[in-house]
């Protein structure tokens, strides 16, 4: 099972989004189960998150494929949430994003999901 990086573990847990996982990354970026957090005295500094956890929470919107993504983006949207878009307005515009050599679809869907809440498109529940 593919998980985030390091670095898109850490801009996740930054951009406020969180979810049920059972592995982390150490301040050094060194991966662990949390089993052995006890044992190896590391210190949690991110969680890692697997694809699936990923694609639960981008928008209904996306399609998601082997290289790419593509993401309908639906104009006046009254709001945003994990995971649907309430409107009445159909028009829309698309992002593509394409994975870069050697990138995990985790990263990749970890990308599209900083992204979108940057633009201030989805909102992640506390």
């Amino acid at each position: 099972m593919k998980f985030t990086s390091f670095e898109i573990s850490k801009k996740l847990a930054e951009i406020g989004f969180e979810a049920e996982t059972d592995f982390f990354y150490d301040e050094r970026g060194d991966f662990y189960h949390t089993r052995e957090l006890e044992k190896s005295k590391a210190v949690i500094d991110c969680m890692a998150f697997d694809l699936e956890t990923l694609i639960s929470a981008l928008p209904k919107e996306i399609a998601l494929y082997d290289d790419y993504a593509f993401l309908y983006i639906r104009h006046n949207c009254v709001e945003y949430s994990r995971n649907y878009c309430k409107d009445s307005n159909i028009n829309t515009d698309a992002l593509w994003f394409s994975r870069e050599e050697g990138e995990s679809l985790a990263d990749l869907t970890g990308k599209m999901l900083i992204l979108l809440r940057e633009k201030g498109l989805i909102k992640f529940d506390k």
